[in-house]
């Protein structure tokens, strides 16, 4: 239990901020000790004691939760990180409300394993902290399995996992493409995502402001009128889905413009969007940015390019096959920014457990074509590390380009049946 807030002119303990009485030399709530020689409670600490008591804080954010093992050589703790949500366990760099990684409320902080060591570890470790000192290692865990009581009502409630990766290529001097992954995962409620790969164009100082300033625009509206609503309960239709998604690339494309013409240069993005409640999907494109979707049936394109060579395509002008090599292949007619309004293609899905979507920029897939795209995304079962395999295949074909991949696939979270 969290210490009184104790009055201004009270002493208190200055790790956990427990107040102080007496001439104590440690403090009662956190067993701090209590260094004295330079006044009654002076703010430097001593040595904590070891093992730390249960309740005993870290730096004003790890606190101790349990002591698991007390050996000779260490001790193992298990703790939680006031920092980190415990969702997806992203890091924030202060306290906040919501997780800005995958929107969730911060109201369960990330648990971990905390190790007190002497000497460097052999094994695998998430974080270091030198503290008062002595050394701590820190792993963090996964969230706790759903308790049965529980899971009934989660059974058919699909569950999602996600990767991305983004690379500067081999080619260019800095990365303009620009990546966002939002995700909310409860138990027994649909997964909410939106997912983002925007490729700037304009050059260094421009490129990338107009990718980023496009997904951080378009997160804002979908932060009001999707993700606060869906957290307060209220359920929403695929078409208000649909419609927030087309105004918040609107909104994008609107803060994008006004930039640019502050700016006075011609900076523009494109822009690929899912927004995922459950198994349905609303996708928005402007750009040659795509949305692919791997199902049973194989790989397909669900989204198309606004480009010069997409065009001579449709014309039967030139083949398929000829956008990868056309010497205009990179000329689009329609992007971010690139005026006041936009027109929006958008697109509907119904995922499967087992399917995935993908999010990509065009140095992803105009290196790795549909066949290693396809290829990459089947050799890695997990979403990450599929990611991760394609930016490289990317690169060793070339890397002509800025690299940006985003992997999601939904899974059934009922279990699995007997034989």
């Amino acid at each position: 239990m969290a210490p009184n807030i104790p009055s201004s002119d009270q002493a208190t303990c200055p790790a956990c901020g427990a107040p102080l009485s007496g001439d104590a030399v440690r403090c009662a709530h956190c067993g701090a000790g209590l260094d004295q020689r330079q006044g009654r409670y002076a703010t430097r600490l001593l040595a904590p004691p070891s093992p730390l008591p249960e309740g005993y804080l870290l730096e004003g954010r790890f606190r101790i939760l349990q002591v698991i093992d007390d050996a000779v050589d260490r001790v193992t703790y298990r703790a939680e990180d006031a920092l980190a949500c415990g969702h997806c366990g992203h890091v924030h760099q202060e306290p906040a409300a919501y997780c800005d990684q995958c929107g969730a409320e911060l109201t369960q902080p990330a648990q971990l394993t905390l190790i007190e060591l002497s000497a460097q570890p052999t094994q695998a470790y998430d974080a270091h902290l030198r503290y008062r000192g002595r050394d701590y290692y820190a792993t963090y865990l996964a969230p706790e399995p759903v308790a049965a009581t529980e899971a009934v009502a989660a059974v058919d409630t699909p569950a999602l996992r996600w990767g991305q990766c983004t690379d500067i290529g081999r080619q260019r001097p800095h990365n303009e493409d620009a990546i966002s992954c939002y995700v909310h995962l409860a138990t027994g409620r649909q997964p909410l995502a939106l997912l983002q790969v925007a490729d700037g164009l304009g050059g260094q100082d421009a490129g990338e402001v107009a990718s980023q300033l496009a997904i951080e625009s378009a997160w804002d509206l979908i932060c009001e009128q999707v993700w606060l609503p869906h957290l307060r309960g209220d359920a929403l239709t695929l078409e208000q889905l649909e419609a927030a998604l087309a105004q918040a690339v609107r909104a994008a494309n609107r803060a994008v413009y006004d930039e640019r013409t502050r700016a006075g240069n011609s900076m523009s993005t494109t822009l690929a969007a899912a927004l995922l409640l459950g198994q349905q999907v609303v996708i928005a494109n402007v750009g040659d940015s795509r949305a692919y979707l791997l199902d049973g049936d194989g790989l397909r394109r669900v989204t198309r390019d606004h480009s010069l060579v997409q065009r001579l395509v449709d014309d039967g002008r030139i083949a398929d096959e000829a956008i990868y090599t056309h010497p205009q292949r990179h000329l689009i007619y329609r992007s971010i920014g690139d005026q006041p309004t936009v027109e929006v293609d958008l697109y509907r899905l119904e995922l499967a457990p087992g399917d995935r979507l993908v999010l990509c920029s065009d140095g992803l897939w105009e290196m790795t074509r549909n066949d290693g795209l396809e290829e990459g995304l089947l050799a890695e079962p997990d979403p990450q590390r599929a990611c991760q395999r394609l930016c490289r295949l990317a690169n060793l074909a070339g890397g002509e380009d800025n690299i940006s991949i985003i992997v999601a696939e939904l899974v059934s979270a009922a279990p699995a049946k007997e034989e």
